[in-house]
């Protein structure tokens, strides 16, 4: 993942040059956390360095700067609960989203594709003052703009088995 690409992709309907970061709206600033935090998620898992390590470089060298014009402006403190908690629940994370992938194993998804499960996974379980519909939506447009159909799907359907399995009352029942 190049940071100009990670900007981009991620912050649709950023503001034009110029205009002040602190207008943005909260959930383009998490959404932009939710990438940093899947971004930290991958390079852990590419350079084998710890997640903790990984996510403090990046808020000393990535996060708040300016990437060709473009500022990377995060929830700092909504990144910092998802680094923390997905490395620190992070065996019993993958452990419930191999629960959900059902046929498939999650040590064969793509590095990118893991990041995004364990982070959807550790949201829908942990923050729940984050509707869990917005987590899975979040979570399949970041899915979206580095995968196919298939995978904006498997990403769809795992956090939607998830959240039902964790947050059951937020899901009236039906029929």
């Amino acid at each position: 993942m190049r940071d100009r690409d990670l900007i981009q992709a991620f912050a649709p309907g950023a503001e034009p040059e110029g205009e002040a970061t602190d207008a943005r709206p909260l959930h383009g600033r998490r959404r932009l956390a939710r990438v940093a935090a899947i971004q930290v998620l991958y390079q852990s898992a590419m350079t084998r360095t710890r997640v903790p390590a990984v996510a403090k470089q990046f808020e000393e060298h990535r996060l708040g700067e300016e990437i060709d014009g473009l500022a990377l402006d995060v929830d700092l403190g909504f990144f910092r609960r998802l680094t923390r908690g997905i490395a620190t629940d992070a065996a019993a994370l993958t452990l419930l989203v191999q629960e959900a992938l059902q046929k498939r194993q999650f040590g064969r998804l793509e590095y990118v594709l893991q990041a995004i499960l364990l982070a959807g996974a550790y949201e829908l379980q942990a923050l729940t003052d984050v509707p869990p519909r917005a987590t899975i939506d979040e979570y399949t447009e970041i899915a979206a703009a580095f995968f196919d159909e298939g995978e904006r799907s498997l990403v769809n359907a795992v956090l939607d088995r998830l959240a039902h399995r964790m947050r059951p009352d937020d899901f009236p029942a039906t029929g």
